[in-house]
């Protein structure tokens, strides 16, 4: 196949000091160092002198450099569109503004320079075995049990305790490792809080899932008069109900509300809109009856219906 006939896989925005970006059409082979080159030629740039990024969307320690053979489209897709951003500038002598790099500890086997890049949940180092992640390794968040400064001659250790065991991690220099130490206690507090609160916001929407679920079984029993009869209250409301029909009446022979003029009354009883209002606060267990001159007032909440309905 003929390098005119490669199609390009997708694209990949690149931003750039400015703000600004450019959007580059890809190939899942094409390298770290073609972007750089593609760039560099339209800008008038030695290559030699710029780099490629990616920054992970919180946090102060998020930067890493690609290196020129790491293929941006596969971490692109890998990681999801929003995961990263491609940033391209020029080459920093200094290391301001850069993320601190932790060398090794003898308990992970990690090579002797890690560049480590924290994210909302992941601590991320690198790890030149690692199949995926752009050679990135990721620690989850909630997995650390403690981040501690460890007191040394030097000052620039760091102690994390996880589920998964205990690592030490050595810092440049001691304000590299308090950065390091302020920036993972407050995500850790984040985190912490965040699940105590999904776990209260679950509880107490599977509480009120039951609570609904049992006041709309007892509403579904109002559906029968022996359902009715068998609630006190919807019994008195009933009742009074049948009466008022039974006295409305002009045919002596329902004078005596018997078992078949209840049945035959159930219908328009549940279609009375304040009556279907008392039946529900019934049910929910709120809500109160008054009688007034031989009236029965159904209390009802503001809104699509009246405060209260007299029959």
């Amino acid at each position: 196949m003929s390098e005119q006939s490669v199609k390009p896989a997708g694209m990949l925005r690149v931003y750039f000091h400015d703000h600004t970006y450019k959007t580059l059409h890809l190939t899942q082979d094409s390298s770290v160092q073609e972007v750089i080159e593609r760039l560099c030629h339209k800008i008038g740039a030695d290559p030699t002198t710029y780099e490629l990024l990616i920054i992970a969307p919180v946090g102060p320690l998020r930067e890493r450099k690609l290196l020129l053979e790491d293929r941006p489209l596969r971490i692109q897709e890998k990681a999801g569109c929003t995961a990263y951003k491609f940033l391209f500038r020029q080459m920093q002598n200094s290391g301001k503004g850069k993320a601190p790099i932790m060398d090794e500890s003898v308990d992970w086997p990690l090579p002797s320079v890690s560049e480590v890049v924290l994210d909302r949940d992941n601590l991320w180092h690198s790890d030149p075995e690692a199949v995926r992640g752009a050679g990135m390794v990721k620690l989850p968040l909630r997995c650390f049990k403690k981040v501690e400064a460890v007191e040394d001659e030097a000052n620039c250790t760091l102690r994390i305790r996880s589920s998964d065991g205990e690592s030490t991690w050595r810092a440049r220099s001691t304000k590299h490792r308090n950065s390091w130490l302020k920036v993972l206690t407050t995500q850790l507090q984040a985190l912490t809080e965040a699940e105590l609160f999904f776990k209260a916001q679950n509880a107490i929407g599977d509480l009120e899932a039951r609570r609904c679920d049992d006041d709309l079984a007892r509403l579904e029993t109002f559906d029968t008069v022996q359902g009715l009869l068998a609630d006190p209250e919807a019994r008195e409301l009933f009742l009074w109900f049948l009466s008022q029909m039974a006295a409305d009446s002009e045919d002596p022979a329902v004078a005596e509300a018997d078992a078949d003029f209840a049945e035959s009354q159930l219908a328009r009883f549940k279609e009375h809109p304040g009556i279907q209002n008392r039946l529900c606060r019934i049910a929910a267990g709120v809500g109160a009856v008054e009688q007034k001159g031989g009236r029965l007032c159904v209390q009802g909440c503001a809104g699509a219906l009246p405060s209260k309905v007299c029959l």
